[in-house]
């Protein structure tokens, strides 16, 4: 099976890194919070950095945000 390529930021640094096919990042509560959230905001690697870092969120508008992914060709959002 073929991987997909993806940029993610890693330590300050953009990195490719290769996804099996398939995967989805849709964690439930209790994941986002303890595995990703958590440990964002503690500064430790996270399971699958697929959370593109948002400077001036509050800058954008509500309906720019869905089309932000623009920013970073190799990423790709599931929304739904």
């Amino acid at each position: 099976m073929e991987r997909t390529p993806v940029m993610v930021r890693q330590g300050g640094q953009e990195v490719l890194r290769q996804l099996p096919p398939g995967f989805r990042f849709r964690p439930t509560d209790e994941e986002l919070v303890v595995q990703y959230l958590r440990r964002k905001a503690l500064a430790l690697p996270l399971p699958a950095a697929v959370i593109p870092d948002v400077q001036n969120l509050y800058s954008l508008d509500p309906w720019d945000i869905p089309g932000f992914h623009c920013l970073y060709p190799c990423l790709r959002f599931c929304l739904d």
